[in-house]
């Protein structure tokens, strides 16, 4: 941020390198994890440990409900109502989380990370990659952090 601050106080904004900067800080703010003992509800905080358990496996909202003794309908509403957001855009989210934290780190292929996170294929992951932060996972692994 205190870049693209600089740039523009130096009237000299680089368009590109504006954007890579802000494709940054989101990509950090997406992979800053949520902290389960700030959720004051026990069972979604206990629903959010079920799906960070089972990233890497296919679940269903029928599982994550099970897993806390509600009914998917109920749970469901619990869960927007506490997190903002679904159970399913929720684990999507955890996903793609583990997966900007692997092509950081590593240097894995993209399908071992797919697999890794829970995508169903390297494509998938990739779709959901491009739609959630506007760009590859290959382009993320090109950012300077």
């Amino acid at each position: 941020m205190d870049e693209i601050l600089q740039m523009m106080a130096q009237d000299r904004v680089d368009e590109h390198q504006t954007s890579s900067l802000i494709h940054q800080i989101f990509a950090e703010i997406l992979s800053s994890p949520v902290d389960s003992n700030h959720i004051p509800d026990p069972v979604i905080r206990s629903a959010i440990q079920f799906i960070n358990l089972h990233i890497q496996d296919s679940i269903s909202l029928d599982q994550i409900a099970a897993s806390v003794n509600l009914s998917p309908f109920y749970f469901l509403r619990l869960f927007k109502k506490h997190m903002d957001t679904t159970p399913h855009e929720y684990l999507t989210q955890a996903r793609l989380k583990q997966a900007m934290h692997l092509l950081r780190q590593t240097r894995l292929s993209l399908d071992n990370i797919a697999d890794q996170c829970g995508f169903n294929s390297a494509t998938h992951f990739i779709r959901s990659f491009r739609q959630h932060l506007n760009m590859t996972p290959g382009q993320y692994r090109q950012l300077k952090f």
